[in-house]
């Protein structure tokens, strides 16, 4: 049977009967049912059929079934869109990136739920106090990390410390599309490995994340580094091996994977830290955020885990119908919403006169965008970091303006610099000329919705505006990040990517394949002058002091907006055992997914 018919036959199945009344019948749920599933979402299928999404019984597999959004589904071959980025920064990417990361692959280091590095592949984390991490007296640094013993590919060929050379190799190469590699990758000047179990890492300067495991990735040598070596990039981007054929060091291996529909994962037997508990994970992916919610309130999913992208309002849909005994949710901090002036088209009001951008901030009601959007579960942020860094209690010692809602004093602003409200009650310069423009996201539903949320609120004000959504699994999607019109609504993932998305070294441009973070094109001398000395700054309160004064800089100047400090989620019901929180700058509840079991 085709994908098209095993589609067709699942609306047969009773828990389609589930979803739907779940669907139809709960008043919180947003969207429109649709009972037959298409290339737009998925619902469970029957490839488990000896053992209920409950739970394995005593004659069949332990499984575990868990879901996210389609657009977090793996899209192509290739080292930055298959099962695993090697070409983007490890702990700043998206959350559904990161869980299939972590179910499917293993790195040098892991974050736990503490945000506490932790060794993973490597025996320790190097310390300055132990040796391992040297500073010389001309300031350059090497690392030496020691691989744990009995380490295995998921082909059963013994990990070497090889794999790491190349990998990284691979992820430092230009010629591969994508993000730019992790801020340590980019730094690193030469990565050795004197015997199979030793690799050596070399700084030119000192750098604060040098002991990032995601500093130096692992890639099978074995298996791609004659063809690597072959000179042909296309015949590695479009290699298999990214997807159906993936080999990694994780707890489980790819198995059967239905495009646009699951993924299932196979229990490793050799993985490192013990064979997994459960015998198959099986990852649905669903078009519509609502059908997978009710999917798990039906009982035919078991967990949503981070990467589901759910933020509070359906995690308080799932608390309110599970109570305090049909399973647990649990919020987890993922950084900042962000709304970012687009810097780099100087026609824009904003472009050439930071009090607009001022006004622009003054006028935004962020508490009421809380309240509607985040069921008040959260709070407006004035700066892109975190309130449990110290560098955030320093920032409010320096006096940093926090925009806190002033229509009058947007009004003011704006007046200054020659935008007068006219009879229609818009905003007109000397000219006539409307004071006008777009607001972009992707176009997952909630996105949307926060886009027409911003922008009722700027054209009540007086600045007519309009949502300009685009397809998240665009192919150009990044160049659309980086060239959008007017303001775009994206987040600031992690501790990491809060400060990189700043510095002008990260500015996409078509000469560098639109990589880096900094969509609006915001720039500052200063700011990238402190971001350098932070990279080389290995005392821990001078690193703070100088994250306080680049976040002072960015807000004074207003280079972005942020909207509210965001929180995904992880929902899992009665009888699942293991996830549980997650480190922001991780992001993903998979960190500990071969601990998981179901009763």
């Amino acid at each position: 049977m085709g994908v098209t018919g095993i589609r067709r036959a699942w609306c047969l199945r009773p828990r389609m009967t589930r979803q739907l009344a779940l669907l139809c019948g709960v008043g919180l749920l947003l969207m429109s049912c649709a009972p037959t599933p298409t290339s737009n979402g998925s619902s469970p299928t029957g490839s488990d059929t000896s053992s209920s999404s409950g739970g394995a019984s005593s004659r069949g597999p332990k499984i575990i079934h868990l879901a996210m959004q389609l657009q977090e589904e793996p899209v192509g071959h290739g080292a930055s869109t298959g099962i695993i980025n090697i070409t983007g920064p490890g702990t700043s990417g998206g959350s559904g990136a990161t869980e299939h990361r972590l179910m499917f692959h293993a790195g040098l280091t892991i974050f736990d739920d503490h945000q506490l590095l932790q060794p993973h592949l490597a025996a320790q984390v190097p310390s300055l106090n132990d040796g391992s991490w040297k500073v010389a007296d001309d300031g350059s640094m090497e690392l030496t990390w020691k691989l744990k013993p009995n380490l295995f590919w998921h082909d059963g060929t013994p990990l070497k410390a090889d794999d790491f050379v190349f990998g990284t190799t691979v992820a430092r190469d230009r010629d591969f599309p994508g993000d730019p590699p992790a801020i340590g990758t980019r730094q690193l000047t030469e990565v050795l490995a004197p015997d199979t179990q030793t690799l050596v890492v070399r700084f030119p300067a000192p750098y604060v994340n040098a002991n990032f495991g995601d500093n130096t990735p692992a890639l099978p040598s074995h298996l791609l580094k004659e063809l690597y070596d072959q000179g042909d990039k296309d015949k590695v981007l479009n290699n298999s091996y990214w997807t159906t054929d993936f080999v990694g060091l994780g707890p489980f291996k790819v198995g059967q994977w239905i495009q646009g529909s699951q993924l299932e994962g196979l229990a490793f037997d050799r993985y490192f830290l013990g064979r997994p508990k459960v015998d198959r994970i099986i990852v649905h992916y669903y078009g519509d955020a609502n059908t997978m919610i009710a999917a798990l309130l039906s009982g035919d999913l078991d967990v949503l885990p981070a990467g589901a992208q759910l933020d509070t309002r359906p995690l308080s849909t799932i608390r309110q119908a599970w109570g305090t005994t049909g399973g647990t949710v649990l919020p987890i901090p993922k950084g900042t919403r962000n709304f970012i002036p687009q810097l780099r088209d100087p026609t824009q009001p904003w472009a050439g006169d930071a009090r607009v951008r001022q006004a622009l901030a003054y006028a935004l009601d962020k508490q009421l965008i809380v309240e509607t959007l985040q069921d008040g579960q959260t709070t407006p942020a004035f700066t892109s970091i975190t309130p449990a860094l110290p560098a955030f209690q320093r920032l409010e010692q320096l006096g940093v303006q926090k925009y806190e809602y002033n229509p009058t004093q947007a009004q003011r602003l704006l007046t200054d610099t020659g935008w007068t409200k006219g009879g229609d009650g818009t905003y007109r310069n000397a000219a006539g000329q409307q004071f006008t423009f777009d607001i972009t996201s992707s176009n997952q539903p909630k996105n949307v919705q926060e886009s027409a949320a911003v922008a009722a609120q700027y054209t009540a004000f007086g600045i007519p505006s309009a949502p300009s959504p685009y397809p998240a699994a665009a192919v150009n999607a990044t160049e659309i990040r980086h060239t959008y019109k007017g303001m775009l609504i994206w987040p600031a993932s992690s501790f990491t990517n809060a400060l990189e998305s700043f510095s002008t070294g990260a500015i996409g441009t078509e000469q560098n394949r639109w990589r880096g973070s900094n969509y609006g094109g915001w720039r500052s001398a200063e700011y990238d002058r402190l971001y350098g000395e932070f990279g080389v700054t290995l005392d821990p309160q001078k690193s703070q002091e100088l994250v306080a004064q680049m976040m002072k800089i960015v807000a004074d100047d207003v280079g972005a907006i942020p909207l509210y400090y965001a929180a995904l989620g992880v929902a899992f019901r009665k009888g699942i055992t293991g996830p549980g929180g997650a480190a922001p700058d991780q992001a993903a509840n998979a960190w500990n997914i071969h601990t998981w079991d179901v009763q």
